[in-house]
């Protein structure tokens, strides 16, 4: 019996600090698993509406994790041991209950008990509470009535003094971590992630599986029947009833999945920024209700010195358009704002205002508001050799390099949103092209408009194309009968597609334009008078 209840201390001693200790380094994060709480149970209980809860969530998730550590080292020292015992119990039977809440409902998929550091589902959580309660109720046995094995350790001047130190050290970690950034960081926002990457599902991924299940009644003989992911052959005879839908297999999802950058007309701007071929600065906040207007004002130094050279700063904010536009007057903040969804910028980075260093869309450096250096140290360290020059468009035209043409083509605030391209039978062809691993587009807008020296020009683009085996194709607003009289006159057999031309028109000005695509993303461009030498297409 000793053994078990010596054994019972030192696991729940050593997890409780462990719990405390990895939720210490991050109480951001576990004061938003507490909102996430809090909301649940404000569904039924109007408490947990109350705005100053839900604004005490992370100091509240600071001194619980201190407790935790509190109770835990308490326990291994052998202080106050009804106390502890009691605080225990109470304790793990309320997590019990909620992790077990949590499980059946799935109110909440992760409880933070252990922060980002060891993600655990609803019912993990419940199981693990259902093994700390059988271990904390051997050791309140023990205390409360026998056989007493747990005694103090230590004289007691050591003993308190350890309790003190390792107490003190855990709530030094939460604070430190408040204002500045956690020491450790389990998100998928880390240093050296390229953001674009983690938003991929990983190619082993799990699928989602879900099983559909349809209820129909038949017109003549009034028979109902099931059919479970499908339906009857002769629908026509069948008359709907109901559908119903059951999870089979929750699916994986891509380590970033709802980071997305919406611009002042509501346009999906996240491949176009992730991919600027440049270093460029987010300043960050979640909200900006709450966020710190003079660090604010402090920054649009370095906003200053990073534009002279070049380097674009762009804001993201959580908060709604009307609420960005006043924030930037209100601290003269003279560059542009994206909005981002609240919980995603939390957990990109968990001070406001933050500061994060990019290089095409890969993290290079995250800043709280009270460390950030100047420009010069962070240039020293991060981007040393680069050439200072005017600052690059970010409303760039229509196939501009870098711009992702599956969103370019979706999005309906674009003058694009309707572009579909044609082969000679008629069919849309759009979405292979948009796709393409690598293709070169040459486009012609007007075949009648080519004239000799504009031929001399686009006929060693194709031949050179053609010598090189590069997958390329001529799309022209002009009709095949047109266009067949070119293809003859180049001695080449390329594939050609049709589109309209105003359409043609709002991606290349000029006449006649190539454009490089590979995986789906514009990589190169040029216009009419400015054509490339094929040899140099594609090439590193």
């Amino acid at each position: 019996m000793k053994i078990i209840v010596q054994l019972s201390r030192f696991l729940v001693g050593a997890l409780f600090i462990f719990s405390g200790l990895i939720k210490a380094n991050d109480p951001v994060g576990f004061g938003v698993k507490l909102e996430d709480y809090f909301l649940v149970f404000a569904e039924t209980l109007s408490f947990f509406r109350n705005p100053v809860l839900l604004q005490a969530t992370v100091p509240l998730a600071w001194f619980i994790c201190v407790f935790e550590v509190a109770l835990g080292i308490a326990l291994l020292l052998g202080l106050q041991r009804k106390l502890v015992a009691w605080s225990l119990l109470l304790m793990i039977l309320f997590f019990t209950w909620l992790t077990g809440y949590s499980a059946v409902t799935g109110a909440v998929t992760d409880c933070g008990c252990f922060g980002d550091a060891i993600p655990l589902t609803p019912w993990e959580s419940f199981y693990k509470d259902l093994i700390l309660l059988v271990l904390i109720g051997v050791i309140f046995i023990d205390v409360l009535f026998w056989p007493k094995v747990i005694k103090p350790i230590l004289p007691p001047v050591l003993r308190w003094g350890l309790f003190l130190l390792v107490s003190g050290f855990s709530a030094w970690v939460g604070v430190h971590a408040l204002r500045h950034l956690p020491f450790i960081n389990f998100r998928p926002y880390k240093i050296g992630v390229n953001i674009e990457e983690a938003m991929q599902m990983p190619a082993d991924a799990k699928p989602e599986i879900v099983e559909l299940t349809w209820v129909y009644k038949n017109k003549a003989t009034g028979e109902v029947k099931t059919y479970i992911d499908q339906l009857p052959e002769d629908l026509d005879a069948w008359e709907f009833q109901d559908r119903t839908e059951r999870l089979v297999q929750k699916g994986d999802e891509p380590p970033i999945y709802d980071f997305v950058l919406n611009d002042d007309l509501a346009r999906d701007r996240t491949s176009f920024v992730l991919n600027l071929d440049d270093v460029y600065f987010f300043f960050i906040s979640p909200e900006l209700a709450h966020t710190n207007q003079d660090a604010w004002r402090g920054l649009n130094a370095l906003q200053a010195k990073a534009e002279a050279e070049g380097v674009h700063v762009l804001g993201l904010a959580g908060s709604s358009r009307e609420e960005i536009e006043a924030f930037r007057h209100e601290v003269q903040a003279a560059y542009p704002f994206y909005a981002v969804d609240l919980k995603a910028l939390k957990t990109f980075i968990r001070a406001d205002p933050g500061v994060v260093l990019l290089r095409k869309g890969t993290i290079l450096a995250k800043y709280a508001w009270r460390d950030v250096p100047d420009y010069e140290t962070m240039k020293a360290g991060h981007f040393a050799g680069r050439q200072s020059g005017p600052l690059a468009d970010l409303n760039p035209a229509n196939f501009s390099p870098g711009q992702r043409l599956a969103d370019l083509l979706t999005d309906q605030t674009n003058d694009l949103a309707g572009f579909t391209v044609f082969n000679s039978g008629g069919d849309d062809q759009t979405t292979r092209l948009v796709n393409s691993d690598t293709m070169v587009w040459v486009l012609v807008r007007d075949i009648f408009e080519v004239n000799l020296e504009s031929w001399q020009e686009l006929q060693p683009v194709l031949s050179g194309l053609a010598e090189r085996k590069l997958p390329y194709g001529v799309i022209t607003g002009s009709d095949e009968a047109d266009l067949l009289p070119m293809r003859d006159a180049s001695g080449l057999e390329f594939d050609y597609y049709f589109s309209d031309p105003d359409y043609l028109s709002a991606i290349e000005k000029t006449n006649i334009g190539v454009i490089a695509v590979v995986d789906g993303k514009v990589v190169a461009r040029w216009s009419s008078g400015q054509l490339p030498d094929p040899a140099t297409i594609l090439t590193p």
